[in-house]
């Protein structure tokens, strides 16, 4: 079995004690409700959660099904005919007020079954709970149709060996534009989580005013932590905070590296990327053209990807070319071989080999992607 913490092993700071952590409260969350479980899950969320936990993980915790949250869907999350009902409904939702009129409706939908079988119904805010979204499920006429409504704690997740992030999107415009602090509070508590984990850094450096803030709220957290860092042993040396409010031209620029034009042309969300179909569909057994959008897993995971991503555009092509040439002279090696035990080796590397070929076609399809878009108007 694939050690799911392996590609985040191999940095300077093994991150895949984040993850580990985050699974473990994943799976406390789980067993808290006893029997099967239905899982209805904000679509936003459950990208996220395929980075902390397989689907196989929910299944060894009785979950039956998970659906995705939708608003004027006419099926329904539990069926009506079955004899043996699951005892647990459990919605994960992101702290946003809209996705709230989505849960109320569900529940309404869902309300005959609910009481007929006796299954209870449960709420989990991630990352926080938002006591703005709890009164409006007291408006809408719901909250009370709750047995539980908490929070999973996901303060920051391991993105590769060498990113984490809070997957804040909306942070520069609560600050900004709603003069809200909550993001600075937030990030405060991500670098606790990360200390807690890595010991106290040292030495932190701060540009801008909201770097002033998040330092004293760091430091005030603190010395309120029950269970504090190690001092002695800290495993990262300096932390630098950007307020980027400071510099808002540099998010402006036009990234030219090949991880960097891949997010230019796409979008990299959750370290996946989903491309247009048709430059794979040769990938494919079936001669039909798929229709479908490729879905890519752009991480350390592939050391070609690894290897690549950082390069200028430009470099990529000559890179990729390189490692033709070393797969086709590994490949040619068989044909010279005449001593057994050289044979039985090779065979054993067959795996590897096919894997290279595979994310070799892959990058080579998508640089022909990315040369197209830099090739058009719109990106000069």
């Amino acid at each position: 079995m694939n050690d799911p913490f392996a590609s985040l092993s191999t940095g300077s700071v093994n991150f895949g004690y984040i993850k580990e952590d985050a699974r473990k409260e994943l799976m406390k969350l789980l067993d808290k409700h006893d029997g099967c479980k239905i899982l209805v899950w904000d679509g936003v969320l459950i990208e996220r959660f395929s980075l902390i936990a397989e689907y196989s993980l929910f299944k060894e915790h009785n979950a039956k099904s998970m659906h995705y949250l939708q608003k004027s869907s006419s099926s329904h999350f539990i069926p009506t005919s079955t004899s043996d009902p699951p005892a647990h409904l459990i919605f994960i939702t992101r702290p946003i007020l809209s996705v709230m009129d989505k849960i109320a409706e569900c529940v309404r939908k869902e309300e005959r079954v609910i009481k007929n079988k006796g299954i209870e119904c449960h709420l989990y805010f991630v990352p926080w709970k938002s006591f703005l979204c709890i009164q409006k499920l007291e408006e809408l006429g719901v909250y009370g149709s709750f047995n539980t409504v908490d929070e999973y704690r996901l303060d920051i997740m391991a993105l590769d060996s060498d990113i984490l992030s809070m997957e804040y999107n909306s942070a520069f415009a609560d600050l900004n534009l709603d003069d809200d602090n909550s993001p600075l509070f937030h990030a405060a508590r991500a670098l606790i989580t990360i200390q807690r984990h890595y010991g106290v850094i040292p030495t932190i450096y701060g540009k801008g005013r909201h770097s002033k803030k998040t330092c004293s709220l760091l430091q005030k957290m603190m010395v309120d932590e029950e269970e504090q860092a190690d001092d002695d042993h800290s495993q990262i040396d300096r932390l630098l905070i950007l307020d980027r409010s400071t510099d808002l031209l540099t998010p402006m620029l036009t990234q030219l590296t090949y991880e960097g034009l891949i997010d230019e042309a796409f979008g990299i969300n959750n370290t996946t990327v989903l491309l247009p179909p048709e430059k794979f569909s040769n990938q494919s057994k079936s001669d039909e053209i798929p229709t479908e959008k490729k879905k890519v897993l752009l991480t350390s995971r592939d050391p070609l990807y690894s290897r690549v991503r950082d390069c200028n555009f430009n470099a990529v092509g000559f890179r990729l070319k390189t490692e033709t040439a070393v797969l086709n002279s590994k490949m040619e090696e068989r044909h010279n071989m005449q001593d057994l035990k050289l044979m039985r080796q090779f065979v054993s590397k067959i795996p590897q080999i096919n894997q290279v070929k595979a994310s070799l076609a892959t990058h080579l399809n998508i640089a022909e992607l990315i040369k197209e878009y830099t090739g058009t108007e719109d990106f000069f």
